[in-house]
């Protein structure tokens, strides 16, 4: 039993010759691996770290060997091209995160409406081109929902929960498609969309690609994965680089894209906004913090810190 998303995720490439990357093979690994080990590593920061690394890894082999062939991630047939995605997703810890307590949830449901019969059910959450599917294994069932639902609130999982394992209740349909035309889970699924699908990075002065190689190995030992890297659309004045977690985007102002500036003042933007990208946030209190005091020190740490400082707040006043 399946259903379809009510929001298309791009049509496939029935004559791509490009490289055979085996994506779909490896997501599922992860997947697998996920579900069976979704207790231990939710408890365990160690387990976890390992796990980020393998996914980290597993996404920029993938990305290099795609850069080899000449061809964007974002070209890949349909199915590669979600497995991808959904493994760049998972490589942002609050993401993995949320995942590994989804799949918690999801196993409670199924011990609340099935009892002993629980342990037959298998749940993944995948960026999958239908809200749910339903397939058998021989004594099991495998139960894989859509990723978008990951943030979903507890009526809405209730819903699919009793949906799903032969409980339907009147709305509980209703509910759960209701919920798959929103913004949440729109945005969900545009950020696993949200691969690079060609070059566009190149200034008049500056390539953003180059600009991030040369940090990335520079300051975090070469261990990130390239977000999607966008020119702002105009030069500002006021913010010189902004990253989006949810769909893994960096843009920089194009007011950076000058060869009288040094070198070091777009490498300095750069590198605040791939330390958000390492760093995430902090939660305090209710209030969420961007720039906690781990990330005030790390980025006074970089070299030409007050240098470039300057320099922005020269740019901010109109002085260049």
């Amino acid at each position: 039993m399946s259903e379809n998303l009510p929001i298309p995720s791009g049509a496939g490439n029935a004559f791509y010759r490009g490289p055979r990357l085996k994506l779909v093979k490896k997501a599922d690994y992860f997947s697998e691996k996920l579900w069976r080990e979704h207790q231990v590593l939710s408890g365990d920061d160690a387990r976890r770290e390992r796990l980020l690394r393998r996914l980290n890894d597993a996404v920029r082999v993938a990305e290099h060997n795609c850069r080899a062939g000449g061809l964007a991630p974002g070209a890949l047939p349909a199915p590669s091209r979600r497995a991808l995605g959904w493994m760049r997703f998972l490589c942002h810890p609050a993401h993995l995160q949320a995942h590994l307590a989804c799949l918690e949830r999801c196993r409670r449901l199924a011990e609340h409406h099935l009892g002993l019969r629980a342990a037959r059910v298998e749940w993944h959450l995948r960026h999958t081109p239908s809200l749910y599917r339903l397939t058998s294994r021989g004594p099991r069932v495998v139960i894989c929902v859509n990723e978008g639902y990951l943030f979903a609130e507890e009526a809405v999982w209730q819903a699919l929960g009793a949906f799903l394992l032969g409980k339907r209740r009147s709305g509980d349909r209703r509910l759960i498609r209701s919920y798959a035309t929103g913004a949440a889970f729109a945005e969900i699924v545009h950020a696993m969309d949200g691969l690079p699908e060609e070059r566009q990075t190149a200034g008049s002065c500056y390539d953003l690609e180059g600009v991030f190689d040369r940090v990335n190995l520079a300051y975090f030992d070469g261990e990130l994965n390239q977000p999607r890297l966008e020119w702002s659309d105009r030069r500002t004045r006021r913010q010189f680089g902004f990253y989006r977690p949810a769909s893994d985007t960096l843009r920089i102002s194009r007011t950076l894209d000058n060869p009288a500036l040094p070198r070091y003042v777009i490498d300095f933007v750069m590198y605040h906004e791939l330390l958000h990208k390492k760093l995430g946030v902090v939660e305090r209190k209710g209030r969420i913090i961007a720039h906690s005091t781990e990330f005030r020190r790390a980025e006074k740490a970089f070299p030409h810190y007050q240098a470039a400082m300057d320099w922005l707040k020269k740019l901010a006043l109109g002085e260049d």
